[in-house]
Parts: C-alpha cells; sequence; structure tokens
C-alpha cells in the first residue's frame, strides 16, 4: 500500500501530521501551497529518475557531452519546492509572525523616493 504513495503525498501527509500534532489544521491559502509542494515532489522524484538513468551528462547529435537538461530543471523544481514549503506556516496561522508596520512604510517610502514615484 505504501508503494502507492508518492514523494508528494508523503511529504504533504507528513505535515499535515505535524499541524495536527500542534492542534492547527491549514488554510485555504496552505491548503493550495500544499497541493503545489506534492506536484512539485512529484515532479522532482521523475527528475532525479531521468537524471539516474541517464547521466549527469548527455551526448549531443554532433557527439558533444552537455548538461543534462533535467539536472537544470531539478535545481529550479528543487528550489521552488523550497520557497513553497517555506511559505506554508506550521503552526496557528492566526499567531503566525506578521510584518512590522513601521518597517513596511519605511519601505515603501524608499521605493517611492527611488522610483520618483513620491
Amino acid at each position: 500500500m505504501t508503494a502507492n504513495r508518492t514523494r508528494g503525498k508523503r511529504l504533504v501527509e507528513s505535515i499535515r501530521a505535524e499541524m495536527a500534532d500542534l492542534g492547527c489544521k491549514p488554510t485555504s491559502t496552505e491548503e493550495e501551497l500544499l497541493r503545489v509542494a506534492a506536484s512539485l515532489a512529484d515532479r522532482l522524484e521523475e527528475l532525479e529518475k531521468l537524471i539516474k538513468r541517464d547521466g549527469l551528462l548527455i551526448t549531443n547529435a554532433k557527439g558533444d557531452l552537455r548538461p543534462n537538461p533535467a539536472c537544470v530543471e531539478a535545481r529550479a523544481t528543487a528550489t521552488t519546492l523550497s520557497r513553497t514549503l517555506g511559505s506554508i506556516y506550521i503552526g496557528d496561522s492566526a499567531s503566525a509572525p506578521k510584518k512590522d508596520a513601521r518597517k513596511q512604510r519605511a519601505a515603501r517610502r524608499r521605493w517611492d523616493r527611488d522610483h520618483g514615484t513620491e
């Protein structure tokens, strides 16, 4: 039965279990992020299989060795997965750290000043 569970499903199950242990449920935004994370994890797993099968370098039509395009895609997918997971707050979302309003105003003033929109 566990053979049917993809890497993405296992990832989401572990995050949900961690949230449940803390007595929390994902918000609707976090639900979507979990769906995206599962998809990315599954895609990364497929890319890793391609890399394992074909190797880090492939030979093009001219006979030159080139980096396997799956390596580049795997790196981009891993980066996106990391950012997606970083957006999921494990804990009570209502008590998640909020942005400091004073710092937000200062950043907005700097942006306006630097970009001539004052």
